[in-house]
């Protein structure tokens, strides 16, 4: 059986909202850099997807169970 302790989840999460974050961020600035070169928003693009399948795959699965 595997368990999750809350000094796993707790880093887990804040990983998770950090990638979010970031998503987001990078995803605001997409129109403006989609304007002036086309590359780096077409990368911003491409990182903000990355960053949202990061944090689907950090993000903590439940809240931690008490052995027994």
């Amino acid at each position: 059986m595997n368990s999750t302790s809350a000094t796993e989840v707790a880093p887990r999460g804040v990983g998770a909202c950090c990638a979010v974050g970031n998503a987001v961020l990078h995803g605001l600035l997409i129109p403006s850099h989609l304007e002036e070169v086309l590359y780096i928003g077409v990368l911003f693009a491409l990182g903000s997807a990355v960053m949202l399948v990061v944090a689907v795959h950090w993000w903590p699965c439940g809240m931690p169970r008490s052995p027994g």
